[in-house]
């Protein structure tokens, strides 16, 4: 009885003990699933915001395909701008979470919850709504679970999902909750484990005070004891069935360290069977490194060990190590007494070795990893910290971290289909360097995003492509040729500039041998013999003729030049410089060099001459001057000496003239003054010059031939030119016709010219000097024995007047039968008068009695001159020495009738006194005498108001021509 109220009395503190375990465990489990439902939150949340930034980022960088200006909503995107909708408290919730989504306010528009944003940049700054799906979407592709938003109607209390946020509109009728689906709340779950733990407790007890008084009774009523009944219970198990049955290797060692039993899985691990009337030592079936040591596992469990745990290495009877997993325990009697031990054992043989080929394979990939020449490295997609990268990027950011190493760099090209982002930065050195970013998502362990980059150093690509750039610009645009040929001569590429000179193109020539394009003019060998040197591995170097852009022959310097690699022949490098202008120049040089040193020839011979035609009338000049001072000299030789001395002095000036002349046509200075004159009175006027200087002469008849004869044609044109050409014609007919006739005259051409000539019945003039008779210093007869005299430069100083006056000049001459000289002038009519003109070929007498002149000169020789030339004329003549004189003279009212006025004199100039005896007297001619006429400009004359210039040496008839002019009207 005692026995039945102790055994009652122990299951009620049991009871009782239990009842408070279990409301201890509620408290711990309660505050277990708080912490688990936190966790959660915070772990979902991060996640969440991570998701929200990415799709934040993707829509804010659409917005640069938006007209940022019009904010007009993006449909594909589902953005609404701020200014777009009308926001009421009934489509506006409050969040009581605002780090989900960077806000606490929600708009519900059109039954989908979106959430605010706020763009901003250097140029714009603007609110917008975006969907929170989007949100939902991404993370529900990104970690596997669902999110979504619950309103009042879809929020079933039974489900109890997890709840991030709650969110309520503004008018209070409305709430909705942030949940994340399939992720239960523990709170409600674990709130009903205790009680359900308390009524197990309470079943178990009551089962066992009912069966404790079951054996309590049955124990009374059958007399066997419990130990009894489990022995009965254990006798009727088959335990070593059940060992046997086991999948783990078993033995049992007893304190001798015999084997005494061992189930089926081990004998199948080690092939060794246990005889019953052998117990083998178990160092002798499978041993291990540990055997007869202090380290030996039935040692340890027999000096008290409570177990033994490890790896270690077993050795079959075969001889072959193997890696297994022991656990060694002691087995114990009732007493508590170590009766045995027993060894359980797992072969991780296979396991270690997969294990070690992971970890060498893991090794490799780092050593592999690391080996790259650019960056690798792996970022989290979530939290985007950077979670591995490999020795490279660790050497080029020297540890600092990637994030940081790139946080100054400059973005200067964005691949977005490629996901490819160019930076240049400078790195420590200070160099500037340029990488490429590639960057691509993939799923890491346990699924969770991650994002891989890779990040190239650029930099030498870039200066290769830098230098590649510099030569393709330098080939473009260099000013020579450049073609590069196959090694079978095809051309692979021609610059612009080959083009240019040939009219090639690289369509018209690729792919096609240099050799059968007909390239060189006129179907030269030289291009055959330059490819035949390439081919034989050295460079050619020449001129060649090419046929030109159109048809046209060029000269070139060319270059053909072999590539080679591994002495085969790679390339031809072909180098063109046309050279074309450079042959004509020096073309041109050769001909200057001949033209030189002809012309040194001619200037020789001209000296000669020279020498020889000066000092001829010098010396008639001073002879016979010094002869007129003998006083016995009769009078008729005197007046034939004088008349020597005219004619040499003469022809002395006009050696002078010729010379200044071609000095002025050389220079480029030769003026033409085109003025009105009468043509007929031109030609008369020349006759009698050559009339009067040929006079006694019976072996030439002069004749003149005139078109219009008996009416006067006014022309426009210049006299003196004419008259300058005429005289030069003239006196070489005169020159070189030792008997017979020289004519001269005029007739129209056509209606545009009019053609002088002079025709004589001379010597003429050989076929092959008729080239060079116009240049300047040059004669038919050149020798010194030549019979005619001259300096070679009447035709080259006509041939330059006519056609300074738009004419042409040309010869035709016959040996042995005479020389004929043509040549044209503009035709321009001014007035053709129909009336009687006096054909008298004599000087005209000149009667100007009861006029006066005036002469300005300073020169006492001047004034005896004009003093000698007008005396016949009966003029009254008064000499000024300067021009203040004559304009005095004039200011005191004397009776002028012309004035003869020198221009330069001291104390007044001849244009001075001009201007200021025009002022006084607009209708006192006043004609000019200057020995400068070349220097003088017309506008100049015409402005002081000179009427006419002679030109000294004045010639006698000239003078009076000009002063009868303007005395008889």
């Amino acid at each position: 009885m005692s026995r039945f109220f102790r055994f009652f009395s122990l299951h009620k503190f049991a009871l009782a003990l239990s009842l408070v375990a279990i409301t201890t465990l509620s408290v711990v489990v309660w505050q277990l699933a708080q912490n688990i439902d936190r966790q959660n939150i915070q772990t979902i949340s991060a996640d969440l915001r991570s998701a929200n930034n990415d799709v934040i980022r993707d829509i804010e960088r659409s917005f640069w395909d938006i007209k940022l200006a019009d904010y007009q909503n993006d449909d594909d995107n589902e953005i609404i701008f701020g200014k777009n909708i009308n926001l009421e408290e009934s489509t506006l919730f409050n969040l009581d979470n605002n780090t989900l989504f960077g806000t606490n306010v929600l708009l519900l528009h059109n039954n989908r919850f979106y959430a605010k944003a706020l763009f901003k940049t250097s140029t714009h700054e603007f609110e917008y709504w975006y969907p929170i799906a989007r949100t939902f979407n991404l993370y529900n592709a990104l970690t596997g679970k669902r999110l979504a938003i619950l309103t009042d109607n879809e929020n079933d209390l039974l489900s109890q999902p997890l709840t991030l946020a709650r969110a309520k509109n503004l008018t209070g009728d409305k709430t909705a909750l942030i949940a994340a689906e399939g992720v239960k709340s523990y709170n409600w779950v674990l709130l009903t484990l205790p009680l359900l733990l308390l009524v197990v407790a309470t079943a178990v007890i009551y089962s066992l005070l009912k069966r404790s008084n079951y054996r309590f009774s049955g124990t009374h009523s059958s007399g066997k004891t419990v130990h009894n009944n489990a022995r009965e219970v254990l006798a009727q198990i088959n335990l070593k069935s059940a060992l046997n049955n086991s999948n783990v290797a078993l033995r049992v060692i007893d304190t001798n360290f015999r084997v005494i039993f061992q189930n089926r899985e081990y004998e199948k691990l080690t092939s060794v069977t246990l005889s019953k009337p052998n117990h083998p030592l178990c160092h002798e079936s499978f041993g291990s490194i540990y055997c007869h040591t202090d380290e030996c596992p039935v040692r340890s469990i027999l000096n008290g060990a409570e177990e033994v745990k490890r790896e270690e290495t077993r050795f079959l009877p075969t001889g072959k190590k193997i890696l297994v997993e022991l656990h060694a325990y002691p087995l114990k009697d009732d007493y508590g007494n170590t009766v045995a031990v027993a060894e359980e054992i797992k072969d991780i043989t296979g396991v270690h070795y997969t294990e070690e080929i992971l970890r060498q394979t893991e090794n490799q990939f780092t050593v592999f990893i690391d080996s790259l020449p650019f960056g690798v490295f792996i970022e989290d997609g979530l939290t985007h910290e950077i979670v591995y990268q490999n020795f490279y990027l660790k050497q080029l950011t020297c540890n600092t971290g990637f994030k940081e190493f790139i946080k100054g760099a400059e973005i200067i090209g964005v691949d977005a289909d490629n996901n490819v982002t160019e930076f240049q930065l400078m790195d420590s050195s200070g160099i500037m360097r340029y990488f490429n970013l590639h960057q691509f998502k993939f799923l890491g362990v346990n699924n969770s995003l991650k994002i891989g980059g890779l990040f190239v150093d650029n930099t030498r690509k870039k200066e290769i492509e830098h230098y590649r750039d510099v030569l393709s610009k330098a080939i473009e645009f260099t000013p020579v040729s450049i073609a590069i040929l196959s090694p079978y001569f095809e051309f692979e590429f021609i610059n612009p500039n080959f083009t240019e000179i040939t009219g090639l193109t690289i369509e018209n020539l690729f792919s096609k041998s240099i050799s059968d394009i007909n390239l060189e003019y006129n179907g030269g060998k030289h291009i055959q013999k330059a490819l035949d040197s390439v081919r034989a591995g050295k460079t050619w170097q020449g001129e060649l003729q090419l046929n030109g852009k159109n048809r046209e022959r060029i000269w070139v310097s060319a270059s053909f030049t072999p590539v080679m690699f591994e002495s085969k022949l790679q390339h031809i490098l072909v180098i063109l410089e046309n050279i074309t202008r450079r042959k004509e120049y020096e073309k041109e040089l050769i001909l200057a060099k001949n033209k030189a040193e002809e012309s040194d020839r001619i200037k020789t011979t001209f000296l000669n001459n020279i020498s020889h035609e000066i000092r001829t009338p010098l010396n008639a000049i001073i002879g016979f001057s010094s002869v007129l001072t003998d006083p016995y000299l009769g009078q008729f030789e005197r007046s034939g000496f004088s008349d020597l001395i005219y004619k040499n002095s003469q022809e002395l000036l006009q050696i002078i003239e010729n010379l200044l002349e071609i000095s002025q046509i050389e220079a480029g200075d030769i003026k033409i003054s085109k003025t009105e004159f009468s043509v007929n009175a031109l030609m008369n006027e020349i006759y009698s010059t050559f009339e009067e200087q040929e006079r006694g002469s019976s072996r030439i008849k002069l004749s003149l031939r005139k078109e219009i004869f008996q009416d006067d044609l006014v022309v426009l044109s210049d006299p003196s030119r004419i008259k300058q050409v005429l005289k030069h014609l003239l006196s070489n007919s005169f020159k070189f016709t030792p008997n017979g006739f020289v004519e001269f005259g005029y007739r129209l051409k056509d209606e545009n010219n009019l053609l002088f000539y002079v025709v004589d019945s001379g010597i003429g003039i050989e076929p092959d000097k008729m080239d060079l008779i116009f240049n300047p210093f040059r004669q038919a007869d050149n020798s010194s024995t030549r019979r005619h005299g001259g300096l070679g430069l009447g035709l080259a100083i006509s041939k330059h007047v006519v056609e300074k006056m738009g004419g042409k000049i040309w010869i035709n001459s016959t040996p042995g039968s005479g020389t004929s000289v043509f040549f044209t002038i503009p035709f321009i009519p001014v007035k053709l008068k129909f009336e009687n003109v006096n054909a008298g070929n004599g000087l005209k007498e000149f009667n100007w009695d009861g006029k006066t002149i005036l002469i300005a000169d300073d020169i006492d020789a001047n004034f005896v001159f004009f003093k000698a030339a007008l005396q016949k004329t009966k003029a009254n003549l008064i000499w000024a020495r300067n021009g203040l004189e004559a304009l005095n003279y004039v200011r005191n009212g004397e009776p002028v009738n012309l004035i003869l006025m020198d221009l330069v004199m001291p104390e007044m100039d001849g244009f001075e006194a001009t201007r200021i005896i025009k002022s006084i007297n607009q209708k006192l001619p006043v004609v000019g005498q200057t020995a400068y006429p070349e220097t003088i400009s017309s506008n100049k004359l015409a402005e002081c108001g000179f009427d006419t210039v002679l030109e000294k040496p004045i010639r006698t008839n000239q003078m009076l021509m000009e002063i009868d002019r303007f005395l008889v009207n």
